[in-house]
C-alpha cells in the first residue's frame, strides 16, 4: 500500500499502525457525521419547518375548529415522520458513541507519549 512506503523508514510499526487506525476512523467518522448531517437536514425541513409553522398558526388563531384541525395536522405529521426521528436520536447516539472512542484515542496517545518519553524511545525524525 502507497501509505506504508511513505512512512517506511521514518516510523517505527507501532507509531505507523497508531496512525493508520486513527486515519481509518477518522474516515470513517466523517462519512457517518456527513450521512447523518444530510438526513437532519431532510428531517428538519420536513418536520421541524412545518411543525414551527403549526406552532405558529395555532397561537395567532382564534377558531377552535381552527386550533384543532392545526394540532390534528401536527400530530399527523410526527406520526408520518416518528420512524425518520427515532432513528436520527439513534444516530444521534452512534454519534456520542464515536466522540467516547475518540477521546479515548486521545488519551491512548497522550498514555503512549509518557510512557514512551519515560523509557527513553523518542525519535528524532529528519
Amino acid at each position: 500500500m502507497w501509505l506504508f512506503e511513505i512512512f517506511k523508514d521514518s516510523m517505527n510499526s507501532r507509531i505507523q499502525a497508531t496512525g493508520m487506525i486513527a486515519m481509518i476512523y477518522v474516515a470513517i467518522s466523517a462519512v457517518y457525521y456527513e450521512i447523518i448531517i444530510s438526513q437532519n437536514a431532510q428531517l428538519k425541513t420536513a418536520v421541524l419547518d412545518r411543525a414551527f409553522q403549526i406552532r405558529f398558526d395555532v397561537t395567532e388563531a382564534t377558531n377552535p375548529v381552527r386550533i384543532q384541525n392545526l394540532i390534528a395536522e401536527m400530530d399527523n405529521l410526527f406520526a408520518v415522520n416518528k420512524a425518520g426521528i427515532i432513528a436520527m436520536y439513534e444516530a444521534l447516539n452512534v454519534i456520542q458513541v464515536l466522540c467516547w472512542f475518540n477521546l479515548t484515542f486521545l488519551l491512548q496517545h497522550i498514555v503512549t507519549a509518557m510512557f514512551t518519553k519515560r523509557l527513553g524511545r523518542f525519535f528524532i525524525f529528519p
